[in-house]
């Protein structure tokens, strides 16, 4: 599993750093219907975070 997520990571990496596939008139020609699901994937566990956050902060005494 973790060998795939390098896989497409680096695959991911090269494609966005990558020009040569702007000039591909076949790439072009024909639409596309890659689905990286970037947005899921970078808000996947943030309502997880925000509710850990949320919970420590309010378990700390306030200072006086």
């Amino acid at each position: 599993m973790e060998n795939k997520n390098l896989q497409n990571n680096l695959f991911l990496k090269q494609f966005n750093e990558s020009n040569a596939i702007a000039y591909n008139k076949n790439f072009i020609a024909n639409p596309s219907d890659y689905n990286f699901q970037l947005l899921d994937n970078a808000y996947r566990n943030a309502g997880k975070a925000y509710a850990q956050i949320k919970n420590a902060s309010q378990s700390i005494a306030p200072r006086n």
